[in-house]
């Protein structure tokens, strides 16, 4: 996880500077080790469900 903390703490830094007041990480429903990083990183899962369309 330490590649992925550094780049988060970059990313979240960079974008707090830009007055970016959310950030947000989709990962895949059956990604459990991406899911667990992202609640320790203090991230809240969000209710959402995504949809696309191929055009």
């Amino acid at each position: 996880m330490g590649c992925f903390r550094e780049m988060y703490a970059t990313t979240a830094r960079l974008a707090k500077e830009q007055s970016v007041r959310v950030m947000r990480l989709y990962v895949e429903h059956d990604n459990m080790k991406a899911q667990a990083v992202c609640e320790r990183l203090g991230m809240a899962r969000l209710p959402y469900v995504m949809y696309q369309t191929e055009l």
